[in-house]
Protein backbone atom coordinates (compact mmCIF):
# COMPACT_ATOMS: atom_id res chain seq x y z
CA UNK A 1 0.00 0.00 0.00
CA UNK A 2 1.37 3.10 -0.94
CA UNK A 3 2.52 5.53 2.02
CA UNK A 4 1.08 9.00 2.27
CA UNK A 5 3.18 12.22 2.50
CA UNK A 6 6.59 13.38 1.30
CA UNK A 7 9.29 12.13 0.88
CA UNK A 8 10.90 10.07 4.30
CA UNK A 9 15.08 10.31 5.27
CA UNK A 10 16.04 7.71 7.53
CA UNK A 11 17.85 4.04 7.18
CA UNK A 12 15.85 1.00 7.76
CA UNK A 13 16.72 -2.98 8.04
CA UNK A 14 14.66 -5.07 6.11
CA UNK A 15 14.89 -8.81 7.62
CA UNK A 16 13.31 -11.71 5.83
CA UNK A 17 13.49 -14.87 7.99
CA UNK A 18 13.79 -18.34 6.26
CA UNK A 19 13.47 -21.86 6.85
CA UNK A 20 16.62 -22.03 4.68
CA UNK A 21 17.99 -18.70 4.96
CA UNK A 22 17.66 -15.66 6.74
CA UNK A 23 18.16 -12.33 4.13
CA UNK A 24 19.05 -8.53 5.18
CA UNK A 25 18.97 -5.65 2.79
CA UNK A 26 19.89 -1.96 4.79
CA UNK A 27 18.18 0.95 2.96
CA UNK A 28 18.86 4.86 3.24
CA UNK A 29 16.48 7.46 2.54
CA UNK A 30 17.23 11.16 1.62
CA UNK A 31 15.72 13.70 -0.68
CA UNK A 32 13.44 10.57 -2.52
CA UNK A 33 16.89 8.88 -3.06
CA UNK A 34 17.19 5.31 -2.02
CA UNK A 35 20.59 3.86 -1.10
CA UNK A 36 21.75 -0.03 -0.58
CA UNK A 37 23.91 0.28 2.19
CA UNK A 38 24.84 -3.50 2.79
CA UNK A 39 23.00 -6.75 1.96
CA UNK A 40 23.64 -10.07 2.77
CA UNK A 41 22.38 -13.78 3.07
CA UNK A 42 22.74 -16.40 5.87
CA UNK A 43 22.13 -19.89 6.60
CA UNK A 44 19.24 -20.57 8.51
CA UNK A 45 20.89 -23.07 11.23
CA UNK A 46 18.61 -26.55 12.18
CA UNK A 47 16.93 -25.84 15.29
CA UNK A 48 15.91 -22.41 15.17
CA UNK A 49 12.23 -23.06 13.88
CA UNK A 50 9.43 -25.78 14.35
CA UNK A 51 7.07 -25.51 11.63
CA UNK A 52 6.47 -21.81 11.23
CA UNK A 53 7.66 -20.32 14.38
CA UNK A 54 11.00 -19.28 16.11
CA UNK A 55 11.69 -21.88 18.78
CA UNK A 56 15.24 -20.55 19.87
CA UNK A 57 14.63 -17.02 19.98
CA UNK A 58 18.90 -16.65 21.96
CA UNK A 59 19.81 -18.92 18.76
CA UNK A 60 18.36 -16.74 16.04
CA UNK A 61 19.36 -13.67 17.98
CA UNK A 62 22.88 -14.99 17.26
CA UNK A 63 22.11 -16.16 13.40
CA UNK A 64 21.10 -12.47 12.90
CA UNK A 65 23.83 -10.90 14.65
CA UNK A 66 26.64 -12.59 12.94
CA UNK A 67 25.03 -11.69 9.47
CA UNK A 68 24.72 -7.96 10.58
CA UNK A 69 28.27 -8.10 11.43
CA UNK A 70 29.55 -10.18 8.26
CA UNK A 71 27.27 -7.17 6.06
CA UNK A 72 28.14 -4.30 8.22
CA UNK A 73 24.98 -2.10 9.19
CA UNK A 74 24.52 1.26 10.79
CA UNK A 75 21.00 0.72 12.08
CA UNK A 76 19.11 -1.25 14.87
CA UNK A 77 15.41 -0.36 13.50
CA UNK A 78 13.85 -3.25 11.46
CA UNK A 79 11.09 -3.86 9.56
CA UNK A 80 10.61 -7.99 9.44
CA UNK A 81 8.43 -10.08 7.27
CA UNK A 82 6.36 -12.73 9.07
CA UNK A 83 4.44 -16.22 7.17
CA UNK A 84 3.36 -19.46 8.00
CA UNK A 85 1.34 -22.24 6.84
CA UNK A 86 -1.10 -22.60 10.00
CA UNK A 87 -0.20 -19.49 11.95
CA UNK A 88 -0.53 -16.33 9.84
CA UNK A 89 -3.73 -14.99 7.73
CA UNK A 90 -4.18 -12.98 5.10
CA UNK A 91 -7.50 -11.76 3.34
CA UNK A 92 -9.18 -8.69 1.61
CA UNK A 93 -12.39 -8.68 2.81
CA UNK A 94 -15.13 -6.68 1.18
CA UNK A 95 -17.68 -4.47 4.02
CA UNK A 96 -20.67 -1.65 3.37
CA UNK A 97 -19.51 1.55 4.11
CA UNK A 98 -19.06 2.16 8.12
CA UNK A 99 -17.77 3.95 10.82
CA UNK A 100 -13.98 3.50 11.87
CA UNK A 101 -15.24 1.95 15.34
CA UNK A 102 -17.74 -0.08 13.31
CA UNK A 103 -14.58 -1.48 11.06
CA UNK A 104 -12.82 -2.16 14.09
CA UNK A 105 -16.05 -4.44 15.32
CA UNK A 106 -16.05 -6.08 11.97
CA UNK A 107 -12.82 -7.21 11.63
CA UNK A 108 -12.93 -8.96 14.62
CA UNK A 109 -16.22 -10.75 14.06
CA UNK A 110 -14.64 -11.71 10.25
CA UNK A 111 -11.71 -13.20 12.66
CA UNK A 112 -13.75 -15.25 14.21
CA UNK A 113 -15.01 -16.75 11.05
CA UNK A 114 -12.19 -17.25 9.04
CA UNK A 115 -9.19 -17.67 11.30
CA UNK A 116 -8.92 -21.24 11.88
CA UNK A 117 -6.47 -20.88 14.97
CA UNK A 118 -8.41 -18.07 16.20
CA UNK A 119 -10.20 -20.24 19.00
CA UNK A 120 -7.25 -21.78 20.35
CA UNK A 121 -4.67 -19.09 21.45
CA UNK A 122 -4.41 -14.61 21.65
CA UNK A 123 -3.81 -13.74 18.28
CA UNK A 124 -2.34 -10.34 16.62
CA UNK A 125 -4.18 -8.37 14.17
CA UNK A 126 -3.95 -5.00 11.93
CA UNK A 127 -6.43 -3.92 8.86
CA UNK A 128 -5.91 -0.93 6.90
CA UNK A 129 -8.81 -0.08 4.22
CA UNK A 130 -7.91 0.14 0.56
CA UNK A 131 -9.52 2.87 0.20
CA UNK A 132 -11.03 5.71 2.72
CA UNK A 133 -14.57 4.84 3.69
CA UNK A 134 -15.80 8.21 3.37
CA UNK A 135 -15.09 7.76 -0.41
CA UNK A 136 -17.74 4.74 -0.32
CA UNK A 137 -20.76 5.95 -1.91
CA UNK A 138 -24.03 4.98 0.16
CA UNK A 139 -25.13 1.48 -0.19
CA UNK A 140 -21.89 0.31 -2.02
CA UNK A 141 -18.91 -1.88 -0.43
CA UNK A 142 -15.28 -1.09 -0.36
CA UNK A 143 -12.32 -3.62 0.77
CA UNK A 144 -10.02 -3.91 3.70
CA UNK A 145 -6.81 -5.97 3.96
CA UNK A 146 -6.74 -8.27 7.03
CA UNK A 147 -4.18 -9.73 8.75
CA UNK A 148 -3.84 -11.97 11.63
CA UNK A 149 -0.96 -13.56 13.25
CA UNK A 150 -0.58 -15.92 16.06
CA UNK A 151 0.67 -13.74 19.29
CA UNK A 152 3.23 -16.43 20.25
CA UNK A 153 4.64 -16.34 16.83
CA UNK A 154 4.82 -12.39 16.85
CA UNK A 155 6.48 -12.55 20.11
CA UNK A 156 9.26 -14.77 19.20
CA UNK A 157 10.03 -12.67 16.40
CA UNK A 158 9.88 -9.83 18.87
CA UNK A 159 12.13 -11.25 21.37
CA UNK A 160 14.86 -12.60 18.56
CA UNK A 161 15.24 -8.91 17.56
CA UNK A 162 15.99 -7.62 21.11
CA UNK A 163 18.24 -9.91 22.00
CA UNK A 164 20.07 -9.32 19.12
CA UNK A 165 20.04 -5.53 19.74
CA UNK A 166 17.33 -4.69 17.58
CA UNK A 167 14.27 -2.85 17.16
CA UNK A 168 11.21 -3.75 15.85
CA UNK A 169 9.36 -0.82 13.92
CA UNK A 170 7.18 -2.86 11.69
CA UNK A 171 5.85 -6.40 11.24
CA UNK A 172 5.47 -7.10 7.61
CA UNK A 173 3.29 -9.22 5.09
CA UNK A 174 5.25 -10.72 2.07
CA UNK A 175 2.58 -9.35 -0.59
CA UNK A 176 3.24 -5.86 0.70
CA UNK A 177 7.02 -6.52 0.96
CA UNK A 178 7.09 -7.70 -2.77
CA UNK A 179 4.74 -4.95 -3.88
CA UNK A 180 7.02 -1.95 -2.63
CA UNK A 181 10.24 -3.79 -3.97
CA UNK A 182 9.00 -3.70 -7.74
CA UNK A 183 6.34 -1.37 -7.94
CA UNK A 184 6.18 1.07 -5.09
CA UNK A 185 9.44 2.02 -6.56
CA UNK A 186 9.05 1.85 -10.00
CA UNK A 187 7.79 4.96 -11.21
CA UNK A 188 6.31 3.21 -14.60
CA UNK A 189 4.11 0.80 -12.74
CA UNK A 190 2.42 2.83 -10.38
CA UNK A 191 -0.91 2.95 -10.56
CA UNK A 192 -0.75 -0.67 -12.71
CA UNK A 193 -2.08 -4.00 -12.64
CA UNK A 194 1.22 -5.78 -12.24
CA UNK A 195 1.85 -9.42 -11.08
CA UNK A 196 4.30 -10.90 -9.04
CA UNK A 197 5.79 -14.74 -9.02
CA UNK A 198 7.92 -15.62 -6.64
CA UNK A 199 9.41 -18.86 -7.66
CA UNK A 200 10.59 -20.42 -4.41
CA UNK A 201 11.59 -24.04 -3.91
CA UNK A 202 8.94 -25.78 -1.94
CA UNK A 203 5.98 -23.36 -3.81
CA UNK A 204 5.65 -20.14 -5.25
CA UNK A 205 3.83 -17.54 -4.43
CA UNK A 206 1.71 -15.11 -7.01
CA UNK A 207 0.53 -11.28 -5.61
CA UNK A 208 -1.22 -8.97 -8.03
CA UNK A 209 -0.81 -5.48 -7.32
CA UNK A 210 -3.84 -3.19 -8.95
CA UNK A 211 -4.19 0.55 -8.16
CA UNK A 212 -0.94 0.36 -5.81
CA UNK A 213 -2.57 -2.19 -3.83
CA UNK A 214 -2.63 -5.89 -3.18
CA UNK A 215 -5.75 -7.31 -5.48
CA UNK A 216 -5.05 -11.24 -4.99
CA UNK A 217 -2.22 -13.19 -3.81
CA UNK A 218 -2.33 -17.31 -3.74
CA UNK A 219 -0.05 -19.97 -3.02
CA UNK A 220 0.71 -22.35 -5.74
CA UNK A 221 2.46 -25.92 -4.25
CA UNK A 222 4.50 -25.95 -7.08
CA UNK A 223 8.65 -25.07 -6.89
CA UNK A 224 11.96 -25.69 -7.50
CA UNK A 225 11.80 -28.82 -5.98
CA UNK A 226 9.81 -29.98 -7.90
CA UNK A 227 11.91 -29.50 -11.31
CA UNK A 228 14.53 -30.47 -8.96
CA UNK A 229 12.46 -34.09 -8.41
CA UNK A 230 12.17 -33.86 -12.72
CA UNK A 231 15.82 -33.96 -13.46
CA UNK A 232 16.58 -36.26 -11.06
CA UNK A 233 13.59 -38.86 -12.09
CA UNK A 234 14.93 -37.77 -15.94
CA UNK A 235 18.52 -38.10 -15.58
CA UNK A 236 18.53 -40.61 -12.91
CA UNK A 237 20.27 -39.00 -10.15
CA UNK A 238 20.02 -37.98 -6.65
CA UNK A 239 17.90 -34.73 -5.75
CA UNK A 240 21.05 -33.81 -4.97
CA UNK A 241 23.05 -33.93 -8.18
CA UNK A 242 19.87 -32.91 -9.72
CA UNK A 243 19.83 -29.45 -8.18
CA UNK A 244 23.39 -28.99 -9.09
CA UNK A 245 22.32 -30.33 -12.77
CA UNK A 246 19.66 -27.55 -12.75
CA UNK A 247 21.94 -24.31 -11.56
CA UNK A 248 24.25 -25.25 -14.23
CA UNK A 249 21.95 -26.11 -17.20
CA UNK A 250 18.48 -25.08 -16.60
CA UNK A 251 17.53 -22.96 -19.56
CA UNK A 252 14.22 -22.39 -21.84
CA UNK A 253 14.87 -23.52 -25.03
CA UNK A 254 12.56 -20.99 -27.04
CA UNK A 255 13.15 -23.05 -30.27
CA UNK A 256 11.67 -26.33 -28.61
CA UNK A 257 8.09 -24.82 -27.61
CA UNK A 258 4.82 -25.63 -29.55
CA UNK A 259 1.92 -23.83 -29.71
CA UNK A 260 0.54 -22.08 -26.62
CA UNK A 261 -1.75 -23.78 -24.81
CA UNK A 262 -5.25 -22.44 -24.37
CA UNK A 263 -6.26 -20.27 -21.33
CA UNK A 264 -7.99 -22.57 -18.56
CA UNK A 265 -11.31 -20.93 -17.29
CA UNK A 266 -11.25 -20.10 -13.53
CA UNK A 267 -12.63 -22.88 -11.64
CA UNK A 268 -15.61 -20.77 -8.92
CA UNK A 269 -15.38 -23.47 -6.51
CA UNK A 270 -11.58 -24.09 -5.50
CA UNK A 271 -10.95 -22.21 -2.26
CA UNK A 272 -7.50 -20.83 -4.13
CA UNK A 273 -9.10 -18.41 -6.14
CA UNK A 274 -10.36 -15.97 -2.87
CA UNK A 275 -9.03 -12.71 -3.01
CA UNK A 276 -6.30 -13.85 -0.59
CA UNK A 277 -5.42 -17.38 0.56
CA UNK A 278 -6.75 -18.53 3.98
CA UNK A 279 -3.22 -19.23 4.55
CA UNK A 280 -0.23 -17.93 4.20
CA UNK A 281 2.37 -20.48 3.53
CA UNK A 282 6.31 -20.54 4.91
CA UNK A 283 8.15 -18.38 2.44
CA UNK A 284 10.43 -20.62 -0.43
CA UNK A 285 13.41 -22.34 0.79
CA UNK A 286 15.70 -20.11 -1.80
CA UNK A 287 19.43 -21.85 -2.58
CA UNK A 288 21.52 -18.34 -3.40
CA UNK A 289 23.84 -18.70 -6.44
CA UNK A 290 27.62 -19.16 -5.42
CA UNK A 291 30.43 -17.25 -6.72
CA UNK A 292 32.34 -20.03 -7.31
CA UNK A 293 30.20 -22.68 -9.26
CA UNK A 294 30.41 -26.39 -7.25
CA UNK A 295 31.73 -28.89 -9.60
CA UNK A 296 29.18 -31.74 -10.65
CA UNK A 297 29.84 -34.84 -8.36
CA UNK A 298 30.14 -37.69 -11.67
CA UNK A 299 30.91 -36.68 -15.34
CA UNK A 300 28.50 -35.47 -17.40
CA UNK A 301 28.26 -36.46 -21.13
CA UNK A 302 30.38 -34.76 -23.54
CA UNK A 303 27.99 -33.00 -25.42
CA UNK A 304 26.59 -30.38 -22.60
CA UNK A 305 23.52 -29.57 -25.54
CA UNK A 306 22.20 -32.90 -25.03
CA UNK A 307 21.73 -32.66 -21.31
CA UNK A 308 20.71 -28.88 -21.41
CA UNK A 309 17.94 -30.44 -23.76
CA UNK A 310 17.17 -33.30 -21.32
CA UNK A 311 17.04 -30.39 -18.15
CA UNK A 312 14.48 -28.75 -20.35
CA UNK A 313 12.15 -31.52 -21.66
CA UNK A 314 12.15 -32.23 -17.79
CA UNK A 315 10.92 -29.32 -16.40
CA UNK A 316 8.49 -28.61 -19.32
CA UNK A 317 5.76 -30.19 -17.43
CA UNK A 318 6.09 -28.32 -14.35
CA UNK A 319 6.46 -24.94 -15.71
CA UNK A 320 3.39 -25.86 -17.67
CA UNK A 321 1.36 -26.45 -14.22
CA UNK A 322 2.47 -22.95 -13.48
CA UNK A 323 1.27 -21.44 -16.44
CA UNK A 324 -2.33 -22.95 -16.01
CA UNK A 325 -2.43 -21.93 -12.72
CA UNK A 326 -1.14 -17.98 -13.16
CA UNK A 327 -3.74 -17.99 -16.57
CA UNK A 328 -6.64 -18.79 -13.81
CA UNK A 329 -5.74 -16.32 -11.36
CA UNK A 330 -5.34 -13.82 -13.63
CA UNK A 331 -8.73 -14.88 -15.42
CA UNK A 332 -10.23 -14.37 -11.95
CA UNK A 333 -8.89 -11.00 -10.93
CA UNK A 334 -10.32 -9.98 -14.70
CA UNK A 335 -13.57 -11.68 -13.65
CA UNK A 336 -13.61 -9.35 -10.46
CA UNK A 337 -12.89 -6.27 -11.98
CA UNK A 338 -13.10 -5.76 -15.92
CA UNK A 339 -10.53 -2.85 -15.42
CA UNK A 340 -7.85 -5.08 -13.31
CA UNK A 341 -6.14 -6.50 -16.71
CA UNK A 342 -2.43 -7.73 -15.89
CA UNK A 343 0.13 -5.30 -17.67
CA UNK A 344 3.00 -7.24 -16.49
CA UNK A 345 4.44 -10.14 -14.81
CA UNK A 346 7.12 -9.75 -12.54
CA UNK A 347 9.46 -13.41 -11.87
CA UNK A 348 11.26 -13.18 -8.69
CA UNK A 349 12.89 -15.78 -6.45
CA UNK A 350 15.02 -18.66 -6.71
CA UNK A 351 13.50 -20.06 -10.12
CA UNK A 352 13.97 -16.47 -11.95
CA UNK A 353 17.68 -17.48 -12.20
CA UNK A 354 16.23 -20.06 -15.14
CA UNK A 355 17.47 -18.94 -18.22
CA UNK A 356 14.80 -17.31 -20.51
CA UNK A 357 12.08 -17.95 -18.20
CA UNK A 358 10.77 -14.28 -18.78
CA UNK A 359 10.45 -15.22 -21.97
CA UNK A 360 8.84 -18.25 -21.78
CA UNK A 361 6.46 -16.69 -19.12
CA UNK A 362 5.61 -14.10 -21.77
CA UNK A 363 5.12 -16.82 -24.64
CA UNK A 364 2.78 -18.66 -22.90
CA UNK A 365 0.73 -16.48 -21.01
CA UNK A 366 0.75 -13.24 -23.92
CA UNK A 367 1.72 -11.01 -21.26
CA UNK A 368 5.12 -8.91 -20.69
CA UNK A 369 7.21 -10.66 -18.70
CA UNK A 370 10.93 -9.78 -16.96
CA UNK A 371 12.82 -11.41 -14.03
CA UNK A 372 12.61 -8.60 -11.30
CA UNK A 373 15.33 -6.60 -10.59
CA UNK A 374 15.30 -5.72 -6.68
CA UNK A 375 18.36 -3.09 -7.26
CA UNK A 376 16.38 -0.55 -9.42
CA UNK A 377 16.02 2.60 -8.79
CA UNK A 378 18.36 2.72 -5.98
CA UNK A 379 21.95 3.73 -5.45
CA UNK A 380 24.42 0.74 -4.66
CA UNK A 381 27.36 1.32 -1.75
CA UNK A 382 30.23 1.81 -3.65
CA UNK A 383 31.63 -0.62 -0.90
CA UNK A 384 29.44 -3.12 -2.20
CA UNK A 385 30.03 -5.91 -5.48
CA UNK A 386 27.06 -5.43 -8.07
CA UNK A 387 28.09 -8.60 -9.51
CA UNK A 388 27.35 -10.17 -6.50
CA UNK A 389 24.55 -8.50 -5.96
CA UNK A 390 23.06 -8.64 -9.21
CA UNK A 391 23.92 -12.95 -8.32
CA UNK A 392 21.95 -12.97 -5.64
CA UNK A 393 19.27 -10.20 -6.34
CA UNK A 394 16.29 -12.46 -7.03
CA UNK A 395 16.81 -13.80 -3.16
CA UNK A 396 16.79 -10.45 -1.60
CA UNK A 397 13.16 -8.77 -2.97
CA UNK A 398 11.34 -9.28 0.59
CA UNK A 399 14.14 -7.65 2.47
CA UNK A 400 14.35 -4.99 0.17
CA UNK A 401 10.80 -3.97 0.00
CA UNK A 402 10.61 -4.48 3.71
CA UNK A 403 13.27 -1.88 4.31
CA UNK A 404 11.87 0.70 2.08
CA UNK A 405 8.69 0.58 3.75
CA UNK A 406 8.56 4.02 5.37
CA UNK A 407 10.32 5.60 1.94
CA UNK A 408 8.04 4.39 -0.64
Amino acid sequence: MPRNGGPVSGIMLGIDFGSKFIKVAEVSARGGELELLSAGILPTPSGLLSGDAIVDPQGAAETIKTLLQQVGVHTNKVVITVKGQTSVVIRIIEVPKMREDELADAMRWEIERHVPFASTGAVAMDYAPLQPMSTIPEEETGEVLLAVAEEGLIKAVVDSLELAGLEAVVIDIEPLALGRCFVGKDPELKGRTVAILQMGARSSELTVIGYDNPRLTRTLNIGGNNLTSAIGNALSVSDEEAEKIKKRYAAILVEKLGVPTPTLPPAEEEAPFFPFSPTYELPPEETPPSRVETPPERELPADEKEIREEVFEAMLPILGDIVNELRRSFEYVRSRAEELQIERLIVSGGGALIRDIDKFFSRELGVPTEVGDPLKGMKLNPRLSPAYLREISPLLSVAIGSAIRDFV
